[in-house]
């Protein structure tokens, strides 16, 4: 049974939520796929994180949903700093 919500952010339309510092601008929901685009990761890696609760979903119905500022969120999380060089 799929999902009858329309999508909230359509592939192209992912630079109109990050401002010109890459932070999420808005409050829109992601569906599992744009979200694994926006982070270049595959869907199934996005289903593994939710099962773990490594991101924040809403669910609604059967519907899950990601809050765009999870992108954010995860880059920060993973960003190291760089080895200084000798």
């Amino acid at each position: 049974m799929y999902c009858r919500l329309k999508s909230i952010v359509h592939p192209g339309e992912w630079k109109g939520i990050m401002d010109k510092n890459n932070v999420a601008t808005t409050n829109k929901l992601l569906r599992v796929p744009e979200f694994a685009s926006a982070l270049s990761i595959q869907p199934k890696t996005v289903w593994a994180w939710i099962g773990a609760r490594k991101i924040a979903v809403h669910r609604i119905g059967r519907c899950v949903r990601i809050p765009a500022s999870e992108v954010q969120r995860i880059l920060d999380e993973g960003c190291q700093p760089a080895l200084e060089i000798r």
